[in-house]
């Protein structure tokens, strides 16, 4: 009989221990099972074809020439764009980088709000594309561009098209340190990297995936295809976000544990007010991701413009 109570004592013991780790797993992970749920809804809905394709005569067809093109035929491109529309330019090197960053100053005097892009390619193979990483994002700044140069921006902008992010953040890091040796002063840091799809996201700045946490384990990240051991990370800059969010209304998400590292993790950890804006669709991102299946016709030419657009009211009123 004693033998039976003690079984009980211990099976009692064990389901409250389950219970309270089943507890505590939920409270420390409600962003993460909020966003994870968001997240099964996009994979539920996803149709890979769906949405409405770039246009090779609007404002984004760069597309279409960029992803023919590997980094150097990229730079190059890039540079008889600027000089078409009559924009004065700055290559800042980097070291031990065959290629430059790209800068324009347009606006007025005085601290900028850098939109940045990398037009730099993960491999340059015949068979990748990188549309969504990151043609599009440099497509939109061209577009943004040719806009400002018709209608100059009443605050000071800077954009850059940053080399070498995929080595290692190696362009922004040497566009941060010429900024620092020509005093030159930014206010505010506008990442866009993985457009494509459905409306924009602000993504934390931090090792690339969605967060969630294990009792007696740790914080981990999985990037759709590895799990890596974590830590706490910083949020997006609250004020720049909040003004993004008055710009941008419900075409800008924010997310708090689908996270990013590209050049936006290179200037928060400068101290510049920071965000990462990238497509809000996870799913699409994970179906992409440095893979062939980074293709034009995948992009959806109404994100794109939710991203010009937000350039352009960036322009208008920061």
């Amino acid at each position: 009989m004693q033998k039976v109570y003690h079984s009980r004592i211990l099976l009692a013991s064990a389901l409250l221990g389950c219970a309270i780790w089943l507890i505590a797993l939920i409270m420390r992970n409600g962003l993460s099972l909020m966003e994870g749920f968001r997240y099964l809804i996009a994979l539920r809905h996803w149709r890979p074809k769906a949405g409405e394709r770039v246009q090779r005569a609007g404002p984004f067809a760069s597309c279409y020439d960029l992803v023919r093109l590997n980094n150097l035929g990229r730079y190059q491109y890039i540079l008889a764009q600027l000089q078409s529309l009559d924009l004065p330019y700055e290559e800042v090197p980097i070291p031990g980088e065959p290629l430059p960053n790209i800068f324009i100053r347009i606006g007025s005097s005085g601290p900028c709000t850098l939109l940045i892009a990398h037009y730099d390619l993960a491999r340059e193979t015949s068979s990748y594309q990188g549309a969504s990483d990151n043609t599009a994002a440099v497509a939109v700044l061209l577009a943004a561009l040719r806009d400002f140069s018709a209608n100059k921006p009443q605050c000071a902008l800077g954009i850059l098209f940053s080399a070498a992010e995929e080595h290692g953040l190696l362009g922004s890091q040497a566009f941060l340190d010429y900024a620092q040796t020509q005093q030159l002063a930014i206010q505010a840091a506008i990442n866009f990297d993985m457009l494509g799809r459905d409306r924009l996201a602000i993504r934390p700045s931090a090792l690339p995936g969605f967060y969630f946490e294990i009792p007696l384990v740790g914080m981990l990240a999985y990037d759709g295809r590895h799990f890596q051991r974590a830590q706490a990370y910083q949020q997006p800059d609250t004020s720049l976000v909040q003004d993004l969010k008055a710009l941008a209304g419900n075409n800008l998400i924010v997310y708090q544990r689908f996270t990013a590292r590209s050049d936006s993790n290179i200037f928060q950890e400068a101290g510049i007010p920071t965000v990462a804006i990238s497509s809000s669709n996870m799913f699409y991102l994970d179906h992409v991701w440095e893979r062939d299946a980074d293709r034009v016709e995948l992009l959806d030419e109404h994100n794109l413009e939710l991203a010009r657009s937000l350039i352009l009211a960036v322009g208008l009123h920061r």
